[in-house]
């Protein structure tokens, strides 16, 4: 028995097990306190506030989302390609990110342009007046701004295998809304939303300076910006730039019909059942931090394959198994929102099946990203998208939500398959190289 112990032990697969084991328990751990307190800023929100506030807070919590989306504009693609060949280089990674950012400030104006006119146009339909309008959009531009440098900062700690301080730094932020959230509602008795958005800020700011010491190796190296790295990421801005614009609508084209042609209360409805789903997310989360990083890095086709395969597999049993125990205790989780969204099964069951589209979604078009896998994006994307939109306006109700919800269903399931297609195109025309595992 003790020859056979030692052998296992001795074994390389032993070794990577326990290596790859502990970023993956490192990842879920991390995720499972993150959307527990994700969870239960929801309930209190939801709980505390009314239907018509709750939807004014779900609107611009997409209005926040789009900007970020924007402000990214393919420059993520580049920078994720290039990470993987100079991650093990501080110096490079240094100049990468300095070059980065440089060329993402420039994005944001941009940004910032677009998002504001969306923004002032769907808050006037839930007829906001202009003064709240303009204060809102300020403060959702200061909450995102240290999110836009972050996005850089997790993909070095993950390239570099830290992945629990990318979860400590989420962590840390969702903490510092819990606290004082959870204190609003049990001493106070009352929530604003404004007290909403500036504990946001500090929360936001607070984990994003605890970042930064952390990085401070990188940082320190006094990098200059490398012209080599511009080119090669301006090349994806220019070929992506539109599908960006259209994606950061489309990601947020629930709430978008809803405010157009829906209700406040179906807003609510769809926001609070959105923020329930966020649970299913954190498959997302696991996907970027862990699982997306080990296929960056792998340059041998053969392994990049079978990582791909059996990434697919466990997404798919996922599926089955979440939408099995969604149809089973539905109205136990909708009885924690409150009576007031209790017979919302159905509704619930279709956000979950986008919910688990968009893990998908997630999944491979964030292993495609990697190796710049994304030609198909270029051509066919938005044609695709705008195709599905045309139809859904034929077949769906977009006054209900479920109408929404089948849209929704039907443009993930469209994204899908496209990022499929650019993972098949980019197999067969990729040289292989020596594996790393």
């Amino acid at each position: 028995m003790k020859q056979i112990k030692d052998r296992i032990l001795a074994h390389s697969y032993y070794s990577k097990f326990l290596h790859w084991g502990k970023l993956v328990s490192q990842a879920f751990l991390g995720q499972v306190i993150f959307q527990l307190l994700g969870f239960a800023i929801t309930l209190i929100i939801v709980r505390n506030l009314t239907k018509e506030d709750y939807a004014v807070y779900i609107l611009l919590m997409s209005i926040q989302g789009m900007l970020l989306s924007l402000s990214g504009a393919g420059i993520m693609a580049g920078f994720q390609k290039i990470g993987g060949r100079v991650w093990n280089n501080d110096e490079e990674l240094s100049s990468l990110l300095k070059t980065a950012h440089t060329i993402r400030v420039k994005l944001l104006i941009v940004a910032l342009l677009v998002v504001w006119i969306y923004g002032v146009f769907v808050c006037q339909r839930q007829n906001i007046p202009l003064v709240k309008i303009v204060i809102f959009l300020c403060l959702i531009t200061i909450i995102v701004l240290p999110d836009i440098k972050m996005a850089f900062l997790k993909t070095v700690f993950l390239l570099k295998k830290n992945v629990w301080t990318v979860q400590l730094i989420d962590i840390i932020n969702q903490s510092l809304r819990f606290f004082p959230i959870l204190f609003l509602a049990i001493i106070c008795k009352k929530i604003d939303i404004y007290v909403l958005l500036f504990i946001t800020i500090i929360a936001a700011y607070v984990s994003f300076f605890w970042g930064m010491n952390k990085a401070r190796a990188v940082f320190n190296i006094n990098p200059v910006i490398n012209v080599g790295y511009k080119k090669e990421m301006s090349y994806y801005i220019r070929t992506n730039w539109h599908n960006s614009l259209f994606y950061a609508f489309k990601g947020q084209i629930s709430i978008f019909l809803i405010a157009i042609f829906g209700s406040s209360s179906g807003m609510a409805d769809l926001g609070a059942l959105t923020r329930i789903s966020m649970c299913i997310l954190i498959l997302s989360t696991l996907i970027s931090n862990v699982f997306v990083p080990i296929f960056n890095k792998e340059q041998n086709k053969k392994q990049m394959i079978r990582i791909y395969v059996v990434y697919v597999i466990i997404w798919l049993f996922i599926c089955l198994l979440s939408l099995i125990l969604i149809s089973l205790f539905g109205d136990y989780v909708l009885k924690l929102l409150g009576t007031e969204y209790l017979g919302l099964n159905k509704a619930l069951f279709l956000v979950s099946i986008v919910a688990l589209l968009n893990v998908g979604l997630s999944l491979v078009h964030g292993l495609n990203i990697t190796k710049g896998w994304i030609k198909l994006n270029i051509y066919f994307s938005v044609p695709l998208d705008v195709l599905s939109l045309i139809l859904g306006l034929v077949l769906f109700d977009f006054t209900q939500i479920d109408g929404v919800l089948y849209m929704s269903i039907l443009t993930a399931s469209c994204g899908v398959l496209l990022a499929v297609l650019n993972s098949y195109i980019g197999f067969k025309k990729y040289k292989n190289e020596n594996s790393i595992l």
